[in-house]
C-alpha cells in the first residue's frame, strides 16, 4: 500500500502528487537498471526518464485551473448628444456702401448714403427666413464720402443726371446659405432700370453680415452720368502716369446686424 507522507506547508493534494511521482520514478529506475543490463544503451535511460517525467506530469496535472479573466468594466463616460436648439434670427439694421475707382492704378474712393429706410423685419427660424422679403430705399442726395466738396459734385454731376429723380430701391430676392455664409440675390433699382445681382456674404461671430458685389454703371443706362462725372473730375482722376481714368464698375456693399436667439 502507498503511504502518503505529510510535508509541512504543502497542500495534501500536492503531497499525494509528489508521492506518486516518487513512486513512479523509483519503479522506473529499477526498470532502467534491468534495461541497462540487457541492452547496455545509454539512450534507453534518457528515453525512460522522459517517460517518467511525462507520467509524473500526467498524474499530478495543474493544482487548480486558472480563473477566467474578468471582463473589465468600462469607466468611460457615455457621451450625450446635446439637445437641438431652436433659434430665431432677426435683421436689426442694414447700411449700404459703395466704392468707386479712379486712375489707372484703380485707386478706391468709398462712401455710403445717410438717408435710408429699411422695411419692417420679422424673426425667422433661419437667416434666409429673416431676410426674406426685406427691402430698402436710398436717397441718392444723401451720398457721403467724407469730403463735402466731392459729395456736392456727386449730387450735381452724377446722381443729378439720373432719370427719373427717385430713390434707389434694394430688395432681397433669395438667400442661399446659412448663418455663416452664402449668397443673397438683391434686386437693384435705379435710373429706371432694375437688375438682380448676386452678393456673396459672410457672417462674423458677433452677427455682422457683410455682402459685396460689383455693379457695372453702363448696365443701368448711366453713360451720360458717367461722362459727366469723368469730365468734371478729369484732373483729379489723373494718375502718376499722366492718364485720367474713371472706372465704370462700382463695388456695392451691405453691412447688416443680425441677432440670433436660441433656447
Amino acid at each position: 500500500m502507498l503511504a502518503v507522507r505529510t510535508m509541512p506547508g504543502v497542500h495534501p493534494r500536492n503531497e499525494l502528487c509528489f508521492s506518486l511521482s516518487s513512486f513512479v520514478v523509483e519503479d522506473l529506475q529499477g526498470t532502467v537498471e534491468n534495461v541497462k543490463l540487457l541492452h547496455h544503451k545509454e539512450s534507453g535511460m534518457r528515453g525512460l526518464m522522459m517517460v517518467a517525467s511525462m507520467m509524473s506530469l500526467m498524474a499530478c496535472g495543474a493544482d487548480e485551473s486558472a480563473p477566467a479573466p474578468k471582463e473589465a468594466k468600462s469607466t468611460a463616460a457615455v457621451e450625450k448628444t446635446p439637445p437641438a436648439q431652436n433659434c430665431t434670427y432677426t435683421l436689426a439694421e442694414a447700411t449700404p456702401g459703395w466704392t468707386a475707382y479712379k486712375t489707372t492704378d484703380k485707386a478706391p474712393v468709398s462712401g455710403t448714403f445717410t438717408a435710408t429706410t429699411l422695411s419692417p423685419t420679422q424673426a425667422g427660424p433661419s437667416l434666409a427666413a429673416a431676410l426674406d422679403g426685406v427691402s430698402m430705399t436710398i436717397d441718392p442726395a444723401s451720398v457721403s464720402s467724407g469730403n463735402e466738396g466731392r459729395d456736392k459734385t456727386l449730387q450735381d454731376k452724377y446722381f443729378g443726371l439720373f432719370a427719373p429723380q427717385a430713390e434707389f430701391t434694394v430688395g432681397v430676392v433669395s438667400v442661399k446659405g446659412d448663418d455663416a455664409g452664402g449668397t443673397v440675390d438683391l434686386n437693384i433699382g435705379m435710373n429706371g432700370v432694375s437688375k438682380t445681382l448676386v452678393f456673396p456674404y459672410q457672417v462674423s461671430p458677433d452677427g455682422t453680415l457683410t455682402a459685396k458685389a460689383s455693379l457695372e454703371m453702363l448696365d443701368f443706362g448711366l453713360q451720360a452720368a458717367f461722362d459727366s462725372i469723368h469730365k468734371v473730375c478729369e484732373v483729379l482722376h489723373t494718375g502718376a502716369d499722366g492718364v485720367s481714368k474713371t472706372w465704370t464698375d462700382v463695388e456695392l456693399s451691405v453691412t447688416a446686424k443680425v441677432t440670433k436667439d436660441c433656447s
